[in-house]
């Protein structure tokens, strides 16, 4: 039996000495399956002298260490069966296709076409990534020699066309998936391929900026990178990036729910591991003492862990809300409601202008407590507040000071379906905090009618570039990233209006075009500015796209009843067109911002 498979291996495969043991079986197996590689320019294999026979049986070689091409021959062994799965032949398909770029490249395809250096390695690269991704969990050996050598030809791909930000991108992603793999029993293999990893999505952004894949899997890396930090302030420093990342994503793209979900996630990852901190500390008996000093510290940290589980359970329930048919987030918000300020998105205080000097000249601040459902942000009437507080689960800051507005004062109300933009800004003359600028289609309250037309400044009649010269120490940026410039803000009689009316004069024209109105809040820290701007952004963005009642069940209160975890929500993502999405939440394949 043996004799006659070595027979008709020898006869179709011309050159080569088949025999039942060691390298040489591999090599004809795997030529068996096209996958012989032949452009390292080996000699074909002949017979050995009798002398070496004899010496090779009393001393068997060690067998080499099995490689990618090892891995495809075997898929295809095992998948060329009667009885083969749907599983098995996508399998099967792949190694196929992996073989066809095998021989591509050693130049003995010629079905294959006019190929690319760039498509044959690029494209191979893919498929052996997507191999890795279909095998079980059991071949963790087999996955990763198809992911290293997967890098190699994404390497070989970036070297034949360096502007090419896919390869780059599918890089990073096989990258990822291999520091997953090693995590476990050689870290710091782990660290160093997520370190590489984030390095090709860095380069990535920089031939294709604003990419929200990218984005997103650069923010999982970091995460995962913080998870292997040494010490707690390389963590919160990693975690930091990684968030910044994240929100960087969905405000080029609102609609982009898996960056919103992972961004919720890491935040409920960040909050279980401070919290985990902090119960330690007590425990060893380092925040027990009754000073005040002490007691300031730990009610400070209580806070922190209060208002990052919080902050997580408002993302998934805004990535609940873009996409309600996804079962991993309508399971995550379950059990997240209860952080949730409920029946609001988001509660806590914001200093505001009063409604009933905003854009004029006395225009007055006060520390205020707003809520943020579905319909609207607004000042808090005594009851928003007292719930809010009461149902937030102690996520939220439970007010101490002046709740909202008084009684018989109007409240400042901000409809969601008014709101164009919203953005962090910086601007000294706004009261001490972190300001955030909303730019709205329409007046908001009465007082903004009766000022329906703010004195223009002298630059309006000025040609554009002395105009521009006249507000130029009023457009700073925020050291987050932004996507527009900050606006400038109008000012009457020296004093800062949280409502500015732009007008353009006409030579034909009297008058000025309908106003388009601005309102700036100052929140009390940075990561509060940023929550409240992506909650505005995100929940302004459903009832454009979907309607009020998207967002109202998802803040429905649950019912009762047992919860499970969160979950990291794999293959549910928006993928690039033609890729394919990996698992921990990344997006794999072009990368593009299309999807």
């Amino acid at each position: 039996m043996a004799e006659s498979l070595a027979q008709q291996l020898e006869q179709k495969l011309p050159g080569f000495k088949a025999s039942f043991g060691g390298e040489e079986l591999k090599r004809a197996t795997a030529a068996l399956g096209g996958a012989l590689d032949a452009r390292k320019g080996k000699s074909p294999t002949t017979s050995a002298p009798a002398s070496e026979a004899a010496a090779a049986e009393e001393q068997p070689s060690a067998p080499a260490p099995a490689t990618a091409a090892d891995t495809v021959a075997t898929v295809l062994a095992q998948t060329c069966t009667p009885d083969a799965t749907e599983a098995d032949l996508v399998l099967r398909e792949l190694a196929l296709a992996a073989n066809q770029y095998s021989r591509a490249e050693a130049g003995a395809d010629p079905s294959s076409g006019p190929l690319s250096e760039y498509d044959v390695a690029y494209n191979h690269g893919l498929v052996l990534q997507e191999l890795a991704g279909k095998l079980a969990g059991s071949q963790a050996e087999q996955q990763l020699q198809l992911l290293e050598q997967a890098c190699e030809l994404y390497a070989a791909a970036s070297a034949a066309r360096p502007s090419a930000h896919s390869a780059l991108y599918n890089w990073g992603v096989a990258l990822s998936d291999l520091a997953r793999l090693l995590r476990e029993g050689r870290p710091a293999e782990a660290l160093h391929c997520l370190q590489q990893a984030s390095h090709k999505y860095a380069g990535a952004l920089d031939l294709q900026p604003g990419n929200p894949q990218a984005l997103n899997n650069w923010g999982l890396v970091l995460q995962e990178m913080s998870a292997l930090a040494t010490s707690v302030s390389e963590r919160d420093r990693l975690v930091a990036f990684a968030l910044e990342k994240f929100r960087h994503a969905l405000r080029l793209r609102p609609d982009f729910d898996r960056g919103v979900y992972n961004l919720g996630t890491v935040l409920y990852t960040y909050a279980c591991a401070v919290q985990a901190d902090l119960t330690a500390q007590l425990k060893a008996g380092r925040l027990a003492s009754s000073d005040p000093a002490t007691t300031r510290e730990r009610h400070a940290r209580e806070t922190r862990v209060r208002s990052l589980f919080t902050a997580a359970a408002q993302y998934i329930c805004l990535a609940a809300a873009l996409q309600p048919s996804r079962d991993i987030y309508r399971r995550s918000l379950a059990v997240v409601k209860p952080m949730l300020p409920l029946p609001f998105l988001r509660a806590g205080y914001l200093t505001a202008p009063l409604e009933a000097g905003l854009g004029g000249p006395g225009e007055t601040w006060r520390r205020e407590w707003f809520v943020l459902d579905q319909g609207s942000l607004r000042s808090a009437s005594a009851m928003e507040s007292s719930l809010s507080s009461a149902t937030s689960g102690g996520g939220a800051a439970i007010p101490t000071l002046k709740i909202g507005h008084a009684v018989g004062e109007s409240p400042l109300v901000v409809p969601l379906d008014a709101i164009l933009s919203v953005r962090r800004v910086f601007d000294p003359s706004l009261p001490e905090g972190e300001a955030l600028w909303l730019h709205l289609s329409r007046p908001v309250t009465s007082s903004s009618f009766s000022h329906p037309h703010a004195a223009l400044p002298a630059s309006a009649s000025a040609p554009p570039a002395a105009a521009s010269a006249a507000s130029h120490h009023h457009s700073h940026h925020h050291s987050h990233p932004q996507p527009h410039p900050q606006p400038p803000r109008h000012h009457h009689a020296h004093h800062a209006s949280s409502a500015s009316h732009h007008h353009h004069l006409s030579a034909s024209t009297v008058g000025c075009a309908p106003p388009c109105c601005s309102i700036w809040l100052v929140a009390d820290d940075p990561a509060s500015a940023d929550a409240w701007v992506d909650a505005l952004l995100l929940a302004h963005h459903i009832v454009a796209s979907r309607s009020p009642s998207a967002l109202a069940e998802a803040l429905t209160p649950p019912a009762p009843g047992p919860a499970a975890g969160i979950a990291s929500a794999p293959g549910a993502g928006a993928g690039a067109a033609g890729g394919r999405t990996s698992g921990s939440g990344r997006v794999s394949g072009g990368g593009g911002p299309g999807s």
